[in-house]
């Protein structure tokens, strides 16, 4: 417990507040709260995983699949949003290795990695090598014009709302994606 106590007070004294923060919590021995619990379309609670899993699956396909809208954005719609002006802002040439060091340089720290478990702060380690592989990476799929199929899976995290935290419903889902898809999407 001592050593404990004197890690998060150096951490304290040098800032580090996520480390500060991990090492209160374990001083303080305090597990996270959440139920594991379920319940079905009726109501009735699911005990084993996969029955878990298969609801999960189910909740958060008839959330994301959407049907086909009724009436759809024609090309005479999209001229009243003057896209042709915005269709031609957009660069259209192969990125750059300096883009993709940027785009490297701009990743934020401390982020969960996506389903490539490649974090913002492994890349950072090695710039050159790092905007390098990425750079080629993007010139394959720059000249071939199709993007992964890996590339469009994501990881579903469940984040809770306010409520019965049993009922999927409650349950907001956020995707986590690879660093290079994210770079991809500009976000």
């Amino acid at each position: 417990m001592d050593g404990i106590a004197s890690e998060a007070e150096d951490a304290a004294r040098k800032q580090e507040m996520r480390t500060l923060y991990g090492l209160t919590k374990v001083l303080c021995n305090e597990r996270p709260k959440s139920s594991t619990a379920i319940l079905d379309k009726s109501g009735n609670l699911l005990n084993g995983k996969k029955e878990k899993q298969a609801r999960w699956t189910e909740h958060f396909r008839e959330v994301l699949n959407r049907e086909e809208p009724t009436d759809p954005i024609t090309m005479e719609d999209e001229c009243e949003f003057e896209l042709d002006e915005l269709i031609e802002g957009i660069a259209s040439t192969e990125p750059t290795i300096g883009e993709v060091k940027a785009a490297i340089e701009r990743l934020k720290n401390g982020k969960s990695p996506g389903i490539d478990s490649i974090t913002a702060e492994l890349l950072k380690a090695h710039k050159e090598f790092s905007a390098t592989k990425v750079h080629q990476l993007l010139e394959k799929v720059w000249k071939h014009e199709k993007i992964p199929d890996k590339w469009k899976r994501g990881l579903i995290i469940k984040l809770p709302k306010k409520g019965n935290l049993k009922e999927c419903k409650i349950w907001r889902g956020i995707t986590l994606l690879s660093v290079v898809a994210k770079y991809l999407d500009g976000s």
